[in-house]
């Protein structure tokens, strides 16, 4: 034991609780901006249908037909908005890793309660270890979500001429 092993568990809490609490705010936005974005697309659904259902005549006729296709539209940008971001699957993201962290930091706690004195520089290697652990977990899950949704790479073309521009075709033979 190190005489400044008390301190480095009361960082690492801290830095546990730090996370958290950031990983918690993140969570919580995610969460509101899925359910809005989902409710606005509904309502921008519903009012299209109902708008489109409406027998008027004339020009209020053509009003609510423009109002239809601008609400249909907004539906349209908002599901690319929402497919973009994917605020839903963020969330999901951050629940569990939430929950992760949540667990190391009842774990310290318990084993802070349990020991007589400060902790053994193993295990506090131990816990900061499993918390770096969870930390790359956490970046590879948002890492392989954006992945996803990123473009994939152009394959080579192998018919190609190796100095042509990539947009030129070959010569038939």
């Amino acid at each position: 034991m190190s005489p400044d092993s008390s301190d480095r568990a009361g960082l690492l809490r801290e830095t546990i609780r730090a996370e958290a609490g950031r990983i918690d705010r993140q969570r919580s936005r995610n969460r509101r901006q899925a359910f809005a974005l989902r409710i606005v697309v509904v309502l921008a659904s519903a009012t299209t249908t109902v708008l489109l259902g409406f027998k008027a005549q004339g020009s209020l006729g053509t009003t609510l037909t423009n109002v239809a296709l601008v609400c249909s539209a907004a539906a349209t940008v908002v599901l690319a908005w929402e497919a973009f971001y994917n605020p839903r699957s963020l969330w999901v993201i951050e629940v569990n890793h939430l929950a992760q962290l949540e667990a190391l930091d009842r774990r310290l706690a318990d084993m802070c309660a349990r020991s007589s004195g400060p902790l053994d520089d193993a295990d506090l290697d131990e816990l900061r270890d499993a918390f770096e652990g969870l930390m790359t977990a956490h970046l590879a899950a948002w890492t392989s979500l954006r992945a996803q949704q990123a473009p994939a790479p152009l394959p080579p073309n192998p018919t190609a001429a190796p100095n042509s521009h990539p947009t030129t075709r070959p010569a038939d033979s």
